[in-house]
């Protein structure tokens, strides 16, 4: 392992809130399908097989907090984000094990443009950079956005960044934006002029963001709304039922064509895209408690969450397979082929494996990785992606970049 610097002591604390539904209706507009699925049901994964499809071959190291990741459509660099001003962006070579340059800038999302030619990260407001020579080009901003009380002259935008993804041709550029009090709103950018081409407004997209189906024609994101009595300031009465679905938008005109419904009790934290755009996953806070109180009884309801990760149909909305699981999930990734997706979590009480490999077909467990953590890092999971052709796949948490070759 090459090992290039060596971070400090660092502590985290991750909360959540969210009130779910117990009883799960899973329906698509457009097919007529409507079956009650009953959830939060314990399950237990089965022993991974003593096989080493994924094999460490680099830990790359910084003083900064990483925090998402991407590959360059060769897979010849990773990008790698921070929330910190100085380094906030990291651009490594995958062959030397280098780190190539950084920018300054805090950023929550990154990408490549799926041509090579550009690099778009940032939070409030997101930037584009030029791959050759890693050099600004622009800002993407809507004007409309630029008003709002928490701008300021080092943040122009007062809202912060969930996700960004890039149209198959490069051609635009989606930002899901995150309004506060409101829920996500979309801006799509002309990725050459950085012209906003339209707004997309989604009641109650949730932190996946919204991003790009791979044939260019839809956008998917998970959404959530709330049924229950509120006051006429919209504070609670009752107890509040927490839906959450996945939502299907024609790319062009922003209109909504299919839901998902109910697909998890509480928040969806993870969403993945097969590469024919065939199977959805979908992963939530598994393992966290929510405790919440009828202001008319006074009484508490508890729910904990044993949801799995959750694999969709596409094109039907039926449920295919659920991957159990015990604890929360940040990083959904299916492999480039199909046939591996790859979970990454908090880790397992017993063997603190935070990175679970699974056989997309068979919903076969094959693999579990321990990330390099030390104990100031058990609340920090890591981001998983493969690389473009699948031979390797990279984790980023805190101040470890990790690169592992996949067997195909």
């Amino acid at each position: 392992m090459k090992k290039i610097l060596t971070p400090p002591h660092w502590v985290a604390l991750i909360t959540a809130f969210i009130m779910p539904a117990l009883l799960v209706q899973t329906s698509f507009a457009d097919t007529g399908i409507n079956r009650l699925t009953p959830r939060g049901v314990s399950m237990k994964a089965n022993a991974a097989d003593s096989v080493n499809i994924i094999k460490p071959i680099a830990e790359l190291k910084r003083k900064v907090t990483m925090k998402v990741l991407a590959w360059s459509p060769d897979g010849k660099y990773i990008a790698v984000t921070s929330l910190s001003i100085v380094g906030g962006i990291g651009i490594w070579d995958v062959e030397k094990q280098q780190l190539v340059t950084s920018m300054q800038k805090p950023s929550d999302a990154i990408e490549f443009s799926p041509d090579g030619r550009y690099l778009v990260a940032g939070t409030r407001p997101v930037s584009m950079w030029d791959v050759k020579t890693w050099s600004y080009i622009r800002d993407l901003v809507d004007p409309d956005d630029l008003i709002g009380s928490g701008a300021d002259a080092q943040h122009p935008q007062s809202m912060s960044i969930s996700s960004i993804s890039f149209s198959p041709d490069g051609g635009t550029v989606a930002v899901s934006y995150d309004r506060p009090g409101h829920g996500i709103t979309i801006r799509l950018f002309e990725s050459a002029t950085g012209k906003l081409i339209r707004r997309v407004e989604a009641e109650g997209i949730t932190a996946t963001g919204m991003v790009f189906s791979h044939d260019g024609k839809k956008l998917w994101g998970t959404q959530n709304y709330s049924t229950g009595e509120r006051t006429p300031n919209g504070l609670p009465v009752t107890y509040l039922e927490e839906h959450y679905e996945i939502g299907i938008w024609d790319a062009f005109s922003g209109n909504k064509l299919n839901t998902v419904k109910d697909v998890h009790v509480m928040i969806p934290m993870a969403f993945a895209a097969s590469a024919d755009d065939s199977i959805l996953a979908t992963g939530s806070w598994t393992g966290n408690r929510q405790d919440t109180r009828n202001m008319k009884t006074g009484e508490f309801r508890t729910v904990i969450n044993k949801d799995p990760i959750r694999l969709w149909d596409a094109n039907t909305g039926h449920l295919l397979r659920e991957l159990p699981v015990e604890s929360y999930v940040f990083s959904l990734d299916f492999s480039p082929d199909g046939r591996f997706l790859v979970s990454c979590q908090g880790a397992d009480p017993a063997t603190q494996d935070s990175i679970w490999l699974w056989d997309v077909s068979t919903g076969k467990l094959l693999q579990k990785i321990k990330f390099p953590m030390t104990d100031y890092r058990d609340q920090h999971t890591p981001r998983c992606k493969f690389s473009p052709d699948g031979s390797k796949l990279a984790a980023a948490a805190v101040f470890d970049l990790m690169i592992y070759s996949v067997t195909r």
